[in-house]
């Protein structure tokens, strides 16, 4: 992690987080959707940036909605995985957050994304619910919190 700084994201940053999106299972998030995302005022991202080689490795993007936020995604470069990109990215986010005077986080994620479970769950993440047959294949979400203050 030491090659790697985190930072808001913006319009120049839009292709490459595209380009981190057509390499994951189960996403269809588009270069004009996260384009929206990016302009709208509640939306907030960040990313993870590679300083020897200026690339985006990682991004996380919630929605502001008065005193909490939803995660709306978040992902690592394929190539970067289990290099405490994500962690940084949230742990990151949340301070931001605190910042904004944000009191929890909500997310989804699949059930059988076990790898970010043990990940949120590792930050204080709690299950709070389960979406069933929340995604497209049908698969159940589980709804996770964080409180801030």
């Amino acid at each position: 992690m030491e090659n790697i700084s985190i930072t808001k994201a913006d319009s120049s940053h839009l292709e490459q987080i595209e380009a981190i999106e057509k390499t994951l299972e189960h996403r269809n998030l588009s270069y004009d959707s996260i384009k929206k995302d990016l302009e709208r005022d509640n939306a907030y991202y960040l990313v993870a940036i590679d300083n020897t080689t200026n690339i985006v490795v990682g991004y996380i993007g919630c929605e502001l909605l008065v005193d909490h936020a939803d995660i709306v995604s978040i992902a690592t470069d394929k190539n970067h995985l289990k290099q405490g990109i994500a962690s940084s990215l949230l742990n990151t986010l949340e301070k931001e957050l605190k910042e904004k005077k944000i009191e929890s986080i909500f997310l989804e994620v699949r059930t059988s994304n076990l790898p970010a479970i043990n990940l949120y769950t590792k930050l204080n993440y709690n299950k709070i619910s389960t979406r069933t047959k929340y995604y497209d294949n049908l698969e159940d979400a589980n709804i996770m919190k964080k409180d801030l203050i």
